[in-house]
Protein backbone atom coordinates (compact mmCIF):
# COMPACT_ATOMS: atom_id res chain seq x y z
CA UNK A 1 0.00 0.00 0.00
CA UNK A 2 1.07 3.33 -0.85
CA UNK A 3 2.43 5.23 2.14
CA UNK A 4 4.57 8.48 0.41
CA UNK A 5 3.58 10.58 -2.83
CA UNK A 6 5.76 13.14 -3.60
CA UNK A 7 5.10 15.20 -6.59
CA UNK A 8 6.77 18.58 -5.70
CA UNK A 9 8.38 20.62 -8.01
CA UNK A 10 7.16 18.60 -11.12
CA UNK A 11 5.42 21.23 -13.16
CA UNK A 12 2.47 19.83 -12.67
CA UNK A 13 -0.84 21.84 -13.12
CA UNK A 14 -4.59 21.57 -13.00
CA UNK A 15 -6.66 20.53 -9.92
CA UNK A 16 -5.50 18.20 -7.58
CA UNK A 17 -7.09 15.02 -8.88
CA UNK A 18 -9.57 13.57 -6.14
CA UNK A 19 -8.47 9.84 -7.00
CA UNK A 20 -5.88 10.86 -4.06
CA UNK A 21 -8.79 10.28 -1.71
CA UNK A 22 -8.22 6.98 -2.14
CA UNK A 23 -5.03 6.72 -0.86
CA UNK A 24 -6.57 5.67 2.57
CA UNK A 25 -2.88 4.63 3.55
CA UNK A 26 -0.87 7.62 2.72
CA UNK A 27 1.16 9.12 5.42
CA UNK A 28 3.21 12.11 3.25
CA UNK A 29 1.07 13.45 0.35
CA UNK A 30 3.82 16.38 -0.59
CA UNK A 31 2.80 18.29 -4.13
CA UNK A 32 4.53 21.32 -3.75
CA UNK A 33 6.20 24.42 -5.74
CA UNK A 34 3.60 23.08 -8.63
CA UNK A 35 0.81 24.85 -11.04
CA UNK A 36 -2.06 23.04 -9.20
CA UNK A 37 -5.53 25.80 -9.05
CA UNK A 38 -8.79 25.71 -7.81
CA UNK A 39 -9.73 24.31 -4.14
CA UNK A 40 -8.24 21.65 -2.13
CA UNK A 41 -10.56 18.16 -2.36
CA UNK A 42 -12.75 18.01 0.27
CA UNK A 43 -12.31 14.24 0.08
CA UNK A 44 -8.97 14.62 1.48
CA UNK A 45 -10.47 14.78 4.98
CA UNK A 46 -10.70 10.67 4.01
CA UNK A 47 -7.13 10.24 4.31
CA UNK A 48 -7.27 9.52 8.03
CA UNK A 49 -3.39 8.18 8.16
CA UNK A 50 -2.38 11.34 6.58
CA UNK A 51 0.64 13.02 8.86
CA UNK A 52 2.52 15.20 6.67
CA UNK A 53 0.70 17.78 3.98
CA UNK A 54 2.90 20.07 2.01
CA UNK A 55 0.51 21.69 -0.51
CA UNK A 56 2.19 25.28 -0.91
CA UNK A 57 3.22 27.49 -3.51
CA UNK A 58 0.95 26.80 -5.86
CA UNK A 59 -2.36 28.40 -7.40
CA UNK A 60 -4.97 26.91 -4.80
CA UNK A 61 -8.18 29.21 -3.97
CA UNK A 62 -11.49 28.85 -2.64
CA UNK A 63 -11.91 28.42 1.16
CA UNK A 64 -10.20 25.76 3.22
CA UNK A 65 -13.02 23.33 3.78
CA UNK A 66 -14.28 22.54 7.16
CA UNK A 67 -13.83 19.02 7.28
CA UNK A 68 -10.26 19.63 6.60
CA UNK A 69 -9.43 20.16 9.81
CA UNK A 70 -10.88 16.75 10.94
CA UNK A 71 -7.93 15.47 9.92
CA UNK A 72 -6.97 15.11 13.57
CA UNK A 73 -3.50 13.15 13.20
CA UNK A 74 -1.61 15.97 10.63
CA UNK A 75 1.87 16.41 12.24
CA UNK A 76 2.74 19.13 9.63
CA UNK A 77 0.60 21.03 6.87
CA UNK A 78 2.01 23.64 4.82
CA UNK A 79 -0.41 25.53 2.80
CA UNK A 80 1.61 28.78 1.83
CA UNK A 81 1.79 30.32 -1.05
CA UNK A 82 -1.53 30.00 -2.51
CA UNK A 83 -4.64 32.50 -2.84
CA UNK A 84 -6.53 30.68 -0.10
CA UNK A 85 -9.74 32.52 1.22
CA UNK A 86 -12.27 32.47 3.98
CA UNK A 87 -11.79 32.28 7.98
CA UNK A 88 -9.76 29.90 10.16
CA UNK A 89 -12.34 28.25 12.28
CA UNK A 90 -12.70 27.64 15.93
CA UNK A 91 -11.90 23.64 15.00
CA UNK A 92 -8.26 23.89 13.71
CA UNK A 93 -8.09 23.42 17.44
CA UNK A 94 -8.93 19.59 17.55
CA UNK A 95 -5.39 19.11 15.50
CA UNK A 96 -3.59 18.26 18.72
CA UNK A 97 -0.68 16.50 17.69
CA UNK A 98 0.19 19.40 14.95
CA UNK A 99 4.02 20.80 15.32
CA UNK A 100 3.81 22.82 12.21
CA UNK A 101 1.42 25.36 10.82
CA UNK A 102 2.18 27.55 7.57
CA UNK A 103 -0.52 29.42 6.54
CA UNK A 104 1.49 32.34 5.44
CA UNK A 105 0.99 34.32 2.08
CA UNK A 106 -2.30 33.64 1.39
CA UNK A 107 -5.81 35.81 2.11
CA UNK A 108 -7.33 34.69 4.87
CA UNK A 109 -9.44 36.71 6.79
CA UNK A 110 -11.10 37.74 10.08
CA UNK A 111 -9.76 36.67 13.51
CA UNK A 112 -7.36 34.11 15.12
CA UNK A 113 -8.61 31.35 16.50
CA UNK A 114 -8.20 31.10 19.99
CA UNK A 115 -8.40 27.39 20.08
CA UNK A 116 -5.27 27.21 18.39
CA UNK A 117 -3.58 28.09 22.35
CA UNK A 118 -4.82 24.44 22.65
CA UNK A 119 -2.25 23.05 20.09
CA UNK A 120 0.62 22.47 22.55
CA UNK A 121 2.59 20.57 20.61
CA UNK A 122 3.04 23.19 17.95
CA UNK A 123 6.57 24.42 17.79
CA UNK A 124 6.20 26.35 14.15
CA UNK A 125 3.05 28.73 13.45
CA UNK A 126 3.28 30.77 10.60
CA UNK A 127 0.06 33.25 9.60
CA UNK A 128 1.93 36.01 7.95
CA UNK A 129 1.04 38.17 5.19
CA UNK A 130 -2.70 37.84 5.35
CA UNK A 131 -5.56 39.53 5.85
CA UNK A 132 -6.05 38.78 9.27
CA UNK A 133 -7.54 41.06 12.14
CA UNK A 134 -8.41 41.50 15.70
CA UNK A 135 -6.13 41.15 18.69
CA UNK A 136 -3.45 38.19 19.17
CA UNK A 137 -4.69 35.64 21.27
CA UNK A 138 -3.94 35.40 24.99
CA UNK A 139 -4.01 31.77 24.77
CA UNK A 140 -0.69 31.78 23.04
CA UNK A 141 0.75 32.28 26.19
CA UNK A 142 -0.32 28.18 26.81
CA UNK A 143 2.00 27.48 22.99
CA UNK A 144 4.77 26.18 25.33
CA UNK A 145 6.42 24.27 23.02
CA UNK A 146 6.70 27.53 20.54
CA UNK A 147 9.84 28.38 18.57
CA UNK A 148 8.71 30.23 15.95
CA UNK A 149 5.76 32.27 15.69
CA UNK A 150 4.78 34.75 12.55
CA UNK A 151 2.52 37.21 12.53
CA UNK A 152 3.52 39.82 10.26
CA UNK A 153 1.74 41.73 7.39
CA UNK A 154 -1.70 41.48 8.81
CA UNK A 155 -4.15 43.45 10.27
CA UNK A 156 -3.74 43.07 14.09
CA UNK A 157 -4.52 45.35 16.58
CA UNK A 158 -4.45 45.81 20.39
CA UNK A 159 -1.04 44.74 22.55
CA UNK A 160 1.19 41.89 22.45
CA UNK A 161 -0.16 39.68 24.94
CA UNK A 162 2.29 39.57 28.00
CA UNK A 163 1.05 35.93 27.98
CA UNK A 164 4.11 35.22 25.46
CA UNK A 165 6.69 35.95 27.94
CA UNK A 166 5.79 32.31 29.37
CA UNK A 167 7.24 30.93 25.75
CA UNK A 168 10.16 30.20 27.02
CA UNK A 169 11.71 27.73 23.79
CA UNK A 170 10.29 30.94 21.26
CA UNK A 171 13.28 31.99 19.20
CA UNK A 172 11.60 33.69 16.45
CA UNK A 173 8.78 36.37 16.86
CA UNK A 174 7.78 38.61 14.13
CA UNK A 175 4.46 40.79 14.63
CA UNK A 176 5.91 43.82 12.15
CA UNK A 177 3.64 45.48 9.71
CA UNK A 178 0.04 45.38 11.61
CA UNK A 179 -1.43 48.06 13.91
CA UNK A 180 -0.56 46.77 17.12
CA UNK A 181 -0.34 49.40 20.00
CA UNK A 182 1.16 49.45 23.43
CA UNK A 183 4.03 48.19 25.58
CA UNK A 184 6.18 45.26 24.47
CA UNK A 185 6.62 42.88 26.75
CA UNK A 186 10.56 42.68 28.53
CA UNK A 187 10.92 39.32 29.89
CA UNK A 188 11.12 36.03 28.80
CA UNK A 189 11.84 35.45 25.14
CA UNK A 190 11.52 39.08 24.19
CA UNK A 191 15.17 39.34 25.89
CA UNK A 192 16.65 38.36 22.70
CA UNK A 193 13.91 39.90 20.18
CA UNK A 194 15.33 42.75 18.26
CA UNK A 195 13.62 45.85 16.40
CA UNK A 196 13.11 44.58 12.78
CA UNK A 197 10.29 42.59 14.42
CA UNK A 198 8.02 44.98 15.64
CA UNK A 199 8.49 47.92 13.06
CA UNK A 200 5.36 49.66 11.38
CA UNK A 201 3.23 49.14 13.91
CA UNK A 202 0.62 52.02 15.09
CA UNK A 203 2.25 52.70 17.94
CA UNK A 204 3.77 50.24 19.98
CA UNK A 205 6.44 51.61 22.71
CA UNK A 206 9.57 49.65 25.09
CA UNK A 207 13.20 49.59 25.20
CA UNK A 208 15.15 51.90 23.36
CA UNK A 209 16.84 48.96 21.62
CA UNK A 210 13.92 47.85 19.58
CA UNK A 211 13.72 51.17 18.11
CA UNK A 212 10.37 52.54 19.21
CA UNK A 213 9.27 55.38 21.97
CA UNK A 214 9.76 55.06 25.36
CA UNK A 215 6.34 54.19 27.64
CA UNK A 216 4.60 56.76 28.58
CA UNK A 217 3.60 55.40 31.86
CA UNK A 218 7.81 54.23 32.24
CA UNK A 219 9.15 57.53 31.45
CA UNK A 220 11.02 59.48 34.82
CA UNK A 221 9.95 62.37 33.54
CA UNK A 222 6.05 62.14 33.31
CA UNK A 223 6.00 60.78 36.38
CA UNK A 224 7.77 64.03 37.81
CA UNK A 225 5.67 66.01 35.64
CA UNK A 226 2.28 64.32 37.38
CA UNK A 227 3.48 64.63 40.43
CA UNK A 228 5.06 68.47 40.05
CA UNK A 229 1.08 68.97 38.82
CA UNK A 230 -0.46 67.67 42.20
CA UNK A 231 1.68 69.38 44.13
CA UNK A 232 0.55 72.75 42.52
CA UNK A 233 -2.58 72.51 42.03
CA UNK A 234 -4.03 69.47 44.15
CA UNK A 235 -2.22 70.46 47.70
CA UNK A 236 -3.96 73.89 47.91
CA UNK A 237 -7.24 73.07 47.28
CA UNK A 238 -6.66 70.52 50.17
CA UNK A 239 -5.27 73.13 52.31
CA UNK A 240 -7.90 75.10 52.13
CA UNK A 241 -10.49 72.65 52.21
CA UNK A 242 -9.01 71.83 55.43
CA UNK A 243 -8.79 74.78 57.06
CA UNK A 244 -12.73 75.39 56.03
CA UNK A 245 -13.05 72.05 58.04
CA UNK A 246 -11.35 73.37 60.96
CA UNK A 247 -13.03 76.58 61.26
CA UNK A 248 -16.34 74.74 60.79
CA UNK A 249 -15.62 72.91 63.99
CA UNK A 250 -13.67 75.22 66.01
CA UNK A 251 -17.25 77.60 65.71
CA UNK A 252 -19.69 74.70 66.91
CA UNK A 253 -17.35 74.17 69.73
CA UNK A 254 -17.36 77.94 70.85
CA UNK A 255 -21.20 77.99 70.05
CA UNK A 256 -21.38 75.13 72.59
CA UNK A 257 -19.55 76.33 74.92
CA UNK A 258 -20.78 80.04 75.04
CA UNK A 259 -24.36 79.87 74.05
CA UNK A 260 -25.78 83.11 73.13
CA UNK A 261 -28.60 85.14 75.38
CA UNK A 262 -31.47 86.98 72.67
CA UNK A 263 -30.34 90.43 72.51
CA UNK A 264 -33.08 93.03 73.79
CA UNK A 265 -33.28 96.60 72.19
CA UNK A 266 -34.35 98.09 75.35
CA UNK A 267 -32.62 96.65 78.41
CA UNK A 268 -34.60 98.55 80.84
CA UNK A 269 -37.95 98.75 79.29
CA UNK A 270 -38.56 102.16 80.86
CA UNK A 271 -41.88 103.43 80.94
CA UNK A 272 -42.75 106.82 79.35
CA UNK A 273 -43.73 109.57 81.80
CA UNK A 274 -46.36 112.46 80.32
CA UNK A 275 -45.30 115.78 80.34
CA UNK A 276 -46.78 118.20 83.11
CA UNK A 277 -47.16 121.75 82.45
CA UNK A 278 -46.98 124.61 85.11
CA UNK A 279 -50.23 125.51 85.06
CA UNK A 280 -51.28 121.80 86.36
CA UNK A 281 -48.47 122.08 88.78
CA UNK A 282 -50.09 125.15 90.37
CA UNK A 283 -53.45 124.00 90.09
CA UNK A 284 -52.27 120.50 91.99
CA UNK A 285 -50.81 122.30 94.59
CA UNK A 286 -52.82 125.19 95.07
CA UNK A 287 -50.30 127.82 94.47
CA UNK A 288 -47.72 126.17 96.23
CA UNK A 289 -49.55 125.84 99.48
CA UNK A 290 -47.71 125.25 102.51
CA UNK A 291 -50.25 122.89 103.14
CA UNK A 292 -49.10 120.39 100.16
CA UNK A 293 -45.15 120.60 101.18
CA UNK A 294 -44.27 117.42 101.42
CA UNK A 295 -40.10 118.65 102.23
CA UNK A 296 -37.45 120.54 101.19
CA UNK A 297 -33.73 120.08 100.40
CA UNK A 298 -30.88 121.59 98.55
CA UNK A 299 -32.37 121.10 95.26
CA UNK A 300 -35.98 122.74 95.80
CA UNK A 301 -39.35 121.99 97.80
CA UNK A 302 -41.52 118.83 97.28
CA UNK A 303 -45.14 118.94 96.82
Amino acid sequence: MLQGLSLGADKLEGHIPSNLCHLKSLYILSSDSNKFFGHIPTCISNLTSLRLLYLGFNQLTSTIHLSFWSLTNLLEVDLSSNSLTGILPLEIGDMKVLKILNLSRNQLSGNIPITIGGLISLTNLSLAINQLEGSIPESFGALLSLETLDLSYNNLFGRIPNSLEALLHLKYLNVSFNNLRGKIPMGGPFVHFWSALFISNDALCGAPRLQVPPCKEDSPHRKKAIVSHLLKYLLPTIRLAMLVVVSSLAYKICKRENPEFPQQTDSYNLPTWRRISHQELVLATERFSLNNLLGEGSLGSVY
